[in-house]
């Protein structure tokens, strides 16, 4: 973002939490454009992960990404939403390691 103009970007909000069977993943951030020169346009950007521990070493769950667009005028909001799944192997043992 070198535009030379001003940039209006807030800070991303992120959020994560771990016990011993689950993770949470949330992080948003929200990006208001620059000037009108740049003709960049406001966005929403999430992505949001939840994992379940299976074992001492596997972990699975569900993981969601979605750009929402905030500028006037548009006719589809949501302009990307990818749905998919997280699988991780050993991570669930570093984290039993750490919480026990």
């Amino acid at each position: 973002m070198s535009t030379g103009e001003k940039d209006y970007l807030l800070p991303q909000i992120y959020f994560y939490s771990t016990t011993p069977n689950l993770y949470l993943e949330l992080g948003n951030m929200y990006y208001l454009g620059t000037s009108s020169l740049t003709k960049d346009d406001p966005f929403y950007y999430g992505r949001y992960i939840a994992k379940l521990n299976l074992s001492k070493s596997i972990t699975f769950g569900p993981q969601v990404e979605l750009t929402v667009d905030l500028a006037e005028g548009v006719d589809e909001r949501v302009s990307s939403l990818v749905l998919g799944g997280v699988v991780d192997f050993l991570i669930a043992l570093v984290i039993r390691l750490i919480f026990s």
